[in-house]
Parts: structure tokens; sequence; C-alpha cells
């Protein structure tokens, strides 16, 4: 007993073993640990389709030698009085490694995130991405400055007052651009369209060429492009045209008044005849829908059973023509818009 307070470098035995058992004892005892906690985490994964084990495996992997040697020898001399300057200088340094490793499992962890919440292969979608992971890892080292700043006595609160005033100095000088920067992001994570989706919007329509971070290109039927600012997307209805799985089609139909009664009753049966000989076309109804100035009006109703406007015009075409032919067969007529006048007085003829 006398042996561990004799002392040595100005401090007894006993506090040198101490610390040296404090070092030992952590560094042995994280790495049993992490290995424990590693080799179960990898079993799991094995047997799993889950990706979480795979990110906790990952980021255990993250924390390398030198953090934990430092953090280590830092709780060890905990009972040393070392000069001021020491003691500052090699707690700024573990606090700047710590904070750094934090950091980049931090982003590591963002960036699984972002994977996991959205499609990073959707069209345009990896120009977002790594927008909003710019963003987002700008954010992280900001803070992390701030927060080692603080933890090294520097009084950070005029610093964050300046930082707001900024921010709200840019945000106003630039809110056209970051209304559309984040229009962009709310695209990418929503996807109301992708890239060579048909689209109709405030009276335009076209097919989607480009999404980029404040517009997105749309090339109009007409042949021109299209240039509109992300945010006008995203406060106004869109009409996606390429996920429809059917398309529905209204097909009026005129027909003379001077029709027969009993041909009239049987031309609904004749058109869902005609609708349903076409694999590609799914029959709704057909009805005699309203008497009009000139002429009796039908309305047919079906569905094509792709969003293909191609084959939708083709099939149409089909049933035009058909619908034609059967009118001429049963003699039917289908008037051209005319008006009667009838002249009476003492003038008319």
């Amino acid at each position: 007993m006398e042996l561990l307070e004799t002392g040595y470098f100005g401090y007894t035995l006993r506090t040198h073993l101490s610390a040296l058992s404090v070092f030992l004892g952590f560094l042995l005892g994280f790495r049993l640990a992490r290995g424990l906690v590693l080799e179960r985490l990898r079993a799991l994964a094995a047997k799993t389709t889950t990706k979480i084990d795979d990110l906790i495996v990952e980021l255990l992997d993250m924390v390398r030698t030198p953090e934990q040697y430092l953090v280590a020898f830092w709780l060890a001399t905990r009972p040393y009085a070392f000069p001021d300057w020491l003691e500052k200088g090699f707690r700024a340094v573990v606090v700047i490694a710590v904070t750094f490793r934090a950091v980049t499992m931090l982003q590591r962890a963002l960036a699984f995130g972002l994977t996991a919440a959205t499609d990073d292969t959707a069209p345009g979608g990896a120009q977002t991405r790594r927008t909003v992971t710019l963003l987002a890892n700008a954010t992280v080292w900001i803070v992390a400055v701030l927060f080692v700043l603080s933890n090294l006595g520097f009084d950070i609160t005029s610093m964050i007052a300046g930082l707001g005033i900024g921010g709200i100095a840019v945000a106003l000088a630039a809110q056209a651009v970051l209304g559309d920067l984040f229009s962009a992001v709310a695209i990418w994570l929503d996807r109301p369209f992708e890239l060579g989706d048909a689209i109709s919007f405030d009276g335009f329509s076209g097919s989607v060429e480009d999404i980029g971070i404040k517009t997105t290109r749309v090339r109009a039927a007409s042949g021109e492009l299209l240039v509109v600012p992300n945010a006008s997307l995203t406060s106004t209805k869109i009409q996606n045209f390429k996920r429809m799985a059917e398309r529905r089609v209204v097909l009026p139909l005129q027909v003379s008044y001077k029709t027969p009664l009993e041909t009239l009753a049987r031309l609904p049966g004749l058109v869902e005849a005609i609708v349903k000989k076409d694999d590609r076309l799914r029959f709704d109804r057909a009805h005699v829908d309203k008497l009009s100035e000139s002429s009796i009006d039908l309305e047919v109703v079906y569905w094509v059973r792709t969003d293909d406007y191609g084959v939708h015009m083709a099939a149409k075409e089909r049933l035009l023509l058909a619908v034609l032919k059967a009118l001429e067969q049963e003699r039917v007529e289908i008037p051209y818009p005319h008006r009667a006048v009838i002249m009476t007085g003492p003038t008319a003829s």
C-alpha cells in the first residue's frame, strides 16, 4: 500500500495506475462492445432485406482508432493538472476530432435517408438530390462549426445574430430563386411528373424535357420550348396524361329527326357492339342524350386500355368509320346544321 502512495512526477503511483486502467479499460471496453454489436448486426443483416442494419454497421465502422485513443487519453488524464494552455489545446483537439467524426456519420445517415425516401434513378432526381445533399451538408457543417466554437469558449451569440440577419437579407434578395429551388425539391420528392410525361397546366400542354433547379422545360405540342419556373408548376393544377392507366372518351353522335323511332332505339346497341369488337376498348355506356335544335344527339362513353394518345386516336378513327358504315346500312342520316325560317304577313312570298 505504501508503494501505491509513492510519488512519481508529482502524483502518486495510485493516480498513474488509475489513469492507465481508465485508458486501457475504455479502449478494451469500446472495442469489445463494438465488436459484439457489429458481429450481431452483420449476422442480422445477412438474414434481412432492410438497409438499416447495414447503415448501423457502416456508421460503427466509421469510428477510427485516432478518435478512440484521443477520447481514452482525455478521460484518463482528468486527475492530472496540466497548464491552462495545454489543457485548452488538448480539449480543442478532442472536440474537433469528435465533432468531425460525428458530422461525417451524420452526413452518411442523411445520404442514406435521402436515397431511401426517393427514387435516385427517377428522371431529374439525381440533380435535385445533389442540390438537397449540398444544402443539408452545408447546414450540418455550419452547426458543427458553431458547436466547436461554443465549446472552445467563444461567444457565438453575435455570430448567430449576424448569420440570422445575413440569412434574412439573402432570402429577401433571392426570394424568387429560393422559391423555385424549394419547388424543385418538392417536385423531386412528390414527383407529380417525370421526364417524358405529357402534362397540361394553365392552358399549356406538352412533354417534359428537363426538370432543373430553377425551371422546368416543356416541349409544346406545336414545337416550341416552354421554360416554366418551378414555383409556377407547384402552385397550379397539373394534368399528367402519362399517368393514366386508361383514357376515357366521350363520343357525341348526331342523327336526323327523320330517323324512325325503332331504328333510333337500336342505335345504342349497335354502337355498343362496335366498341366491344375492339379488344383495346372497354365499353361504358351509350344513350340517346338530348333533342338538339336540328338533330337527335346520342352520347357514347368508352375507355381506351392504354395511355398512348396514338393508340387512342387510331381506335377512335376505326370506331367512327364503323359507326358511319352502320348508320349507312340503317339508312340513318347525319344532319347538317340548318335553321328553317318561316315568314308570314302580306309581303311573304
